[in-house]
């Protein structure tokens, strides 16, 4: 039996209490020592991974109707919501962690838990994550994350046959370790929400021939007893160092999020400002289109009153040639101001949405008054021989 299955085997029992009875997502199952463990505690077991042939023999030495198996691509095939735990026992054959992770927050049912673990990366950065690493990939993800530590060590019990009392508090001396020993892998907790603190534990695995028993196969667990959980202060000061460098953790990634946060106020800063900018240009456009359809409304005014006098003037007894005379002198100057009018339309053009709808009726106007110009040259030709244009 390989170590990575010890270490599976430890982390399944520690976390015994948020499994049993649930709904279990294992990723990356191999060969099936780890559902044959949740295979009597879990209500369902969805078993996952890459290696097809892995997954095959898993499948031909596990027969349950609890147990399900797929293949894992850049998606689960699992509804989201639909486990409430996700093991993820090694990191370390998952070269892209981060779609991992995000796919692992998509299955979890609301109240679901997550469990992370990777080989120390802080004494070995090619054998896995460091501390902080790790603890920044999910941080981000869950809002609840609780860092712990898998501790190797070698150990020996001493017990009293008949206690006075009945069964006594255990006592863990550490008195004889000069030096803490450093995990050997980091394992995380991670919900949706808070988690409290997980207890200090030691496990202690099977010896040979008690192995097959809790896994459903044979072979001796190879690793030693081992430590979950940061130890308390007065026992080991490592629990204080993994507390301290997640304390750091969070630090850095409380001013990360506050450098970023304070850029994306200074960008709308200058947004607002840019915008304020752009209202008041609009406003000075807008009051200029307003004065140039004051000036066509005058104009087109003054074309109107032409037409009234020309009417007038055709109507009033006197003279034919003088008639055509005047008429010939106000219609050059009304052709004038047409031409100039027709001018300024067309510069108005380049104005907003307002501009081109004064331009617009003011060209209608020129073409109204264009056709009252016709038909006074008409009715002059009438009256005895139009000017000469």
């Amino acid at each position: 039996m390989s170590n990575a299955w010890d270490q599976r085997l430890i982390y399944y029992q520690y976390f015994e209490d948020f499994l049993a009875g649930k709904r279990v997502l294992e990723v990356g199952c191999g060969e099936g020592q780890g559902a044959a463990f949740l295979l009597g505690r879990a209500a369902s077991v969805v078993c996952l991974d890459r290696d097809t042939e892995g997954l095959e023999r898993c499948r031909e030495r596990l027969e349950s109707g609890i147990l399900t198996f797929g293949e894992v691509d850049d998606a689960f095939p699992v509804q989201g919501g639909a486990v409430d735990m996700a093991l993820v026992p090694e990191l370390g054959p998952w070269a892209d962690w981060a779609p991992l992770v995000q796919e692992v927050r998509r299955v979890l049912a609301p109240g679901g838990v997550a469990m992370f673990a990777c080989a120390n990366g802080d004494d070995d950065p090619e054998a896995g994550l460091a501390f902080a690493e790790l603890d920044a990939m999910l941080s981000p993800r869950f809002d609840g994350v609780r860092m712990m530590g898998l501790i190797s060590f070698l150990g020996q019990t001493v017990a009293d046959f008949a206690p006075a009392d009945g069964d006594l508090e255990p006592v863990l001396d550490c008195s004889l370790v000069e030096h803490d020993p450093s995990p050997s892998h980091y394992v995380a907790l991670c919900g949706a929400e808070a988690l409290p603190p997980q207890p200090y534990t030691v496990l202690q695995v099977p010896s040979r021939g008690e192995a097959g028993a809790a896994t459903g196969g044979g072979g001796l667990l190879q690793q030693p007893p081992g430590l979950l959980a940061p130890a308390p202060q007065d026992h080991r000061d490592r629990g204080a160092d993994l507390a301290l460098a997640e304390a750091q953790s969070s630090a850095r990634q409380n001013a990360r999020r506050a450098e970023s946060a304070e850029r994306r106020c200074d960008s709308l800063m200058d947004r607002m400002e840019q915008g304020a900018t752009e209202l008041a240009r609009l406003h000075q456009r807008i009051a200029e289109i307003q004065g140039l359809r004051q000036a066509d409304q005058w104009r087109l005014d003054e074309l109107t009153s032409l037409v009234r006098q020309f009417e007038e003037q055709a109507d009033t007894e006197g003279s034919p040639e003088q008639a055509r005379r005047q008429l010939e002198v106000q219609l050059e100057q009304a052709e004038a101001r047409a031409a100039e009018q027709s001018r300024r339309a067309t510069n108005a053009q380049a104005g907003k949405a307002q501009a081109d709808a004064a331009r617009a009726r003011a060209e209608a106007e020129l073409k109204r008054v264009t056709g009252e110009l016709e038909r006074l040259k008409k009715e002059l030709d009438r009256q005895g021989g139009g000017p000469t244009f």
